[in-house]
């Protein structure tokens, strides 16, 4: 029965049966909402939470999730599917998860699973979280994989699907462990599947195998739309028709193009394609409009492949762009096949469509000068002889024989993301370089209005100053052999002598500590908390979610990992007024020492003019030491 807001609040196994039940056989409204009150174990195989019922080969009723399930930093353990719980998605696949299907107003967020065991048939888009999705997953942690397989297998979602969006999703294990097989595998979404559908800030670590017969990547198996800001580290084995350390097949059409950006890929041992597909360390095979841009691989052990093999990308075929990758390390680049005209190696690519005809499809690509090529010579690209190479496109090996600072750069990272100051605030922040210290640059920082944001660089190292209330965007013009723009965005609120909250609750000193028991009230007085935004609580990692209570902000949940989070609130003054304030939360690390009196909190500025949070993006981008 849901309270009187609508939602239904579910403490026990069977409350969670009772609500998949009443959406499956629609006694309840598939928009309804739900919320997680404690955790949850599963005793018994699990039947999905949404599906469509196919009759006669056609869809009769669609029964997929519409409402919002809000996890509340809770875990649901135990989930366990067989192919006898798989329900149907179309008269040729059926769908297998906690979630079967979600439809496009669908929001599931703020929950782990843990102890999966997923296996669904050889029609199934098989995931933990969800079969199929079609709305918004964010917030979500999946932990402690036994097997998922299916045709479509991922660890948070089989098929990503038209409009679906995936943000701040984690797959991990504790030790080396999990298999997730099937056709199209990965470790996030065995497909992105659609023109508008997008992947962002999602991570993988520690799978032991991710299988996939047609594709298989880190991250994605096949992708066909946005992925970015995304990685895989610490994985045993990527094996597939076409394998990569972040994306098994980027494909899309000659019109409009699937894109990788800023993202990567670590500590992988093996990565293996069978046929005559394509192995690579960022992308296994990209086709039609798809680009990788700004992206890395780092210590892969072995790249192998019958025939095309790259430390970047297996195979590009038509008019699709590797531009700002990079490969770190020393893998070995292996091609199986016999005949020796068909061994395509290459430190950046295995195959290009075109040959040397195609050179400006690749901007900017670099390998390690310590590869080791089983069959082919040392060379960028397998199929284009080293004489037809032109040093336009910036493609080649940096000498790994040279010190850090003789390097070339080719990433710059902006380590800030989160930049809001006080008129008069002044903060210091940097980009750093890979593979190498890399200091010899010309560069120059500025903002697009002096008049609201100053910026004083010196070198990589800049110090911006809130000078009025407004916008402004910060610039980084780094200039070398390839010019480079980075940017960050900065919001500049009133200066205001600022208070603490009040904090209370447990622990009673407000400090946190690995494994507590936490309810923290933050009271904003003499505002109230009208909304929060939890995105930078991180729940799955942190395991703590802030929500409202009586104008007030409450902190609960049983704390996980040490590092700082923070959440977004926005607050109400006496006159009517609203404003956003960013309010920080540190887990400590190691243990509570005896007599720690450390107090926690935030900040408020409940007596001034709008204040306001703003997320700035990480800034990738690709440079070269200047000469």
């Amino acid at each position: 029965t849901p309270n009187a807001d609508g939602v239904y609040e579910i403490e026990t196994e069977a409350e969670l049966k009772e609500f998949r039940d009443g959406i499956n056989d629609g006694t309840i409204p598939i928009e309804s909402n739900a919320k997680l009150m404690a955790d949850i174990t599963l005793t018994e195989n699990w039947t999905p939470i949404g599906y469509r019922e196919v009759l006669g080969g056609a869809v009769a009723t669609d029964y997929r999730y519409n409402g919002v399930f809000d996890g509340n930093g809770r875990t649901i353990s135990g989930l366990k599917v067989t192919p006898n719980e798989v329900l149907d998605w179309s008269a040729t696949a059926t769908l297998a998860g906690f979630f079967g299907g979600t439809n496009t107003e669908a929001v599931l967020k703020n929950f782990v699973l843990s102890n999966v065991d997923v296996v669904g048939d050889a029609t199934s888009r098989t995931a933990a979280v969800s079969g199929v999705n079609y709305g918004l997953i964010e917030n979500v942690g999946v932990e402690g994989i036994s097997r998922i397989y299916g045709q479509m297998a991922g660890g948070i979602t089989g098929s990503n699907n038209t409009d679906g969006k995936i943000n701040s999703v984690y797959v991990k294990q504790d030790m080396m462990s999990g298999v997730i097989h099937g056709e199209y595998v990965g470790g996030i979404a065995g497909a992105n599947d659609a023109y508008s559908a997008g992947i962002f800030y999602s991570f993988v670590h520690n799978i032991q195998t991710i299988s996939g017969d047609m594709a298989s990547g880190g991250v994605v198996g096949a992708n066909n739309y946005v992925l970015s800001h995304c990685y895989a580290e610490n994985i045993e084995e990527i094996l597939g028709g076409n394998a990569g350390g972040i994306i098994g097949r980027n494909w899309n059409s000659l019109t409009s193009g699937a894109v990788v950006l800023n993202s990567y890929a670590k500590d992988i041992k093996t990565i293996t394609a069978a046929g005559t597909n394509g192995a690579g360390g960022i992308v296994g095979h990209s086709y039609g409009k798809a680009e990788v841009i700004n992206s890395y691989a780092e210590n892969i052990g072995s790249i192998s492949a019958a025939t095309n093999a790259g430390g970047i990308g297996g195979m590009l075929q038509r008019t699709g762009k590797l531009q700002n990758c990079l490969l770190l390390g020393s893998p070995s680049i292996e091609t199986t096949l016999s005949a020796g005209s068909q061994n395509r190696e290459g430190g950046v690519l295995g195959y290009l469509t075109g040959a040397e005809n195609n050179l400006d499809l690749l901007v900017n690509c670099f390998y390690p000068s310590n590869i080791t090529f089983t069959k082919g010579e040392d060379k960028p690209i397998g199929n284009v002889p080293l004489v037809s190479m032109d040093a336009q496109y910036n493609i080649g090996s940096y000498d790994v024989a040279l010190s850090e600072e003789e390097l070339p750069a080719i990433i710059v990272l902006l380590d800030n993301y989160t930049l809001t100051l006080a008129v008069g605030e002044s903060r210091t922040f940097d980009a750093s370089t890979l593979p190498g210290k890399a200091g010899d640059y010309i560069c120059v920082w500025g903002t697009d209005d002096a008049s609201i944001v100053s910026a004083a660089g010196d070198g990589l190292t800049v110090t911006v100053t809130g000078v009025a209330v407004g916008s402004s965007t910060v610039t980084a013009k780094i200039r070398g052999d390839i010019n480079v723009d980075l940017s960050c965005a900065v919001n500049v609120v009133e200066e205001t002598d600022e208070a603490d909250p009040t904090v209370t609750g447990t622990p009673a000193d407000g400090t946190i500590y690995p494994g507590e028991d936490v309810e923290l009230v933050y009271d904003f007085s003499p505002c109230i908390a009208i909304a929060v935004d939890n995105s930078g609580m991180q729940t799955p990692i942190s395991g703590l979610l802030a929500d409202i209570l009586d104008g007030k902000v409450v902190v609960m949940g049983v704390s996980k990992e040490a590092g700082t989070y923070f959440y977004v609130v926005t607050l109400q003054r006496p006159d009517g007024s609203t404003f956003t304030q960013k309010v920080y939360v540190t887990i400590q690390g190691g243990s509570r020492p005896t007599g720690d009196t450390k107090s926690g909190g935030g900040s408020s500025n409940c007596n001034s003019g709008v204040g306001a949070a703003l997320f700035a993006l990480l800034g990738l981008a690709f440079i070269q030491k200047r000469k």
